[in-house]
């Protein structure tokens, strides 16, 4: 994998973070580490909307970032403040603290394989935002990837679970109303 294929290549957005993803995977697996990153936040969101949702940047959890600094910098990256910024790739990623996600799906990309916040995980991210931080469109965009994704067994113990233990079981109705659970 050439990450200089980003640029050559008719990459929709989500597209160019994924094959961006595998890449450093690839990179990372070449120095014999275990870890991986973990695509979370905006662009997971992107992912499950099909590309609907707008985000630019992408935030990552991965455990040890010392691992990838290097690799970054040796690839042009620029550190911005907290994130890691390619002007000839378009791509600005930044590494968020606090514990990996609970569920994880891993998608094959070529060769490769990504890592991503599963779309239980998500939901509740978002539907935190649209209850506590009142951002009602968060609730919509949850609706949207229930929809989009009805050929994902949603593990809906683990929702409810969640949900109870973040006091927004009622927007968790409000998320299915009108989709099939």
């Amino acid at each position: 994998m050439d990450l200089r294929d980003i640029v050559t290549q008719k990459f929709s957005n989500i597209e160019k973070k994924i094959f961006f993803l595998a890449w450093l995977n690839e990179q990372i697996k070449a120095t014999k580490s275990l870890i991986f990153p973990i695509l979370v936040g905006g662009s997971a969101v992107q992912l499950y909307t099909g590309g609907n949702y707008a985000s630019m940047d992408m935030d990552i959890v991965l455990d040890d970032i010392s691992i990838v600094t290097g690799i970054l910098k040796t690839n042009g990256f620029s550190k911005i403040g907290k994130q890691y910024y390619s002007k000839e790739y378009d791509l600005l990623v930044e590494f968020v603290s606090g514990p990996a996600p609970v569920k994880i799906n891993r998608l094959k990309y070529g060769e490769q394989f990504v890592l991503v916040t599963s779309l239980e995980e998500i939901i509740i991210d978002r539907l935190n935002a649209a209850k506590w931080w009142n951002v009602p469109k968060d609730l919509e965009w949850v609706k949207v990837m229930i929809s989009a994704n009805k050929n994902i067994k949603l593990d809906m113990d683990y929702l409810s679970k969640r949900a109870a233990e973040e006091d927004i079981e009622d927007y968790l109705e409000k998320a299915f109303e009108g989709n099939e659970k």
